[in-house]
């Protein structure tokens, strides 16, 4: 009898492309380090969603969370009207782009440098580099120019960050002698 069910499940799940997408809730602080992670991976209340690895179908953000991508690679983020959530980008990979409605008090902060924004039709694309060099671009989509609620965040080069360094510190020897 068992075997009959498993060939039964198998003969229904093959012909419809395998086990149906699960959506994810969370509503505590989570990090996802990797695996896939296919449906929608939901964020709710404060919870705080932190991604440094894996493959996520999509991200939405509601309430009042706040998502902070590091690394891994997402295909779309949703954000929806009338909810406070926070989009921090500082890198990974976002294959498409961002969908919803983008005004405020919704905010997405993206933290990079060598910004370009150009207008395609309906869709205002963003490229440039994340603070280790490699490169992103993706779009939001049904926006007229970069939205609002976007806030790039120029992050300087370590080299750069040295020399300032290395400068305050000969002002405050030569301040002492």
């Amino acid at each position: 009898m068992r075997w009959r069910i498993v060939i039964l499940m198998l003969g229904v799940l093959l012909p419809c492309g395998g086990l149906a997408k699960a959506d994810v809730d969370f509503h505590q602080d989570t990090t996802i380090d990797s695996g896939t992670w296919p449906g929608n991976t939901n964020v709710y209340d404060t919870a705080i969603l932190t991604v440094k690895g894996g493959d996520i179908d999509s991200i939405s953000a509601f309430d009042n969370s706040t998502v902070d991508i590091i690394g891994g690679t997402i295909d779309t983020i949703y954000l929806t009207d009338l909810e406070s959530a926070t989009i921090n980008l500082y890198g990974g990979d976002i294959t498409m782009g961002f969908y919803g409605r983008f005004t405020a008090p919704n905010a997405i902060n993206i933290y990079g440098k060598d910004f370009i924004v150009w207008q395609n039709q309906d869709r205002a694309y963003l490229s440039g580099k994340w603070a280790d060099n490699s490169d992103f671009d993706f779009y939001f989509l049904r926006s007229n120019g970069l939205p609002d609620i976007v806030s790039l965040h120029i992050v300087p080069e370590p080299l750069t960050l040295s020399l300032l360094a290395l400068g305050s510190s000969l002002i405050l020897y030569k301040r002492r002698r």
